[in-house]
């Protein structure tokens, strides 16, 4: 709305937001890497999800999404690589 309280048409932003992506090399040890995101299980009636910070990963066997989040926690920046890329 512009001071007139009427609406306008915006121009479309020619910039594309990039995405979210720490660099996982600043963090000094893999305890820091763990912290900086909170993890959350939410179990299903077929398999469950895990979210990692604001991303969200769905898992159809739970024994996979096991094995998964261990690897996450024995080598976080390995599997940020594997799951988020390092772009």
């Amino acid at each position: 709305m512009n001071e007139n309280n009427e609406l306008r048409e915006v121009e479309p932003c020619d910039q594309v937001a990039k995405e979210y992506s720490p660099n996982i090399k600043s963090f000094d040890t893999e305890l820091d890497l763990l912290k900086n995101h909170n993890v959350t299980f939410n179990f299903l009636d077929a398999g469950c999800t895990i979210s990692v910070g604001c991303k969200t990963y769905a898992f159809s066997d739970f024994n996979v999404a096991l094995e998964e989040f261990n690897n996450y926690v024995k080598n976080p920046a390995k599997a940020y690589v594997k799951w988020r890329g390092n772009n």
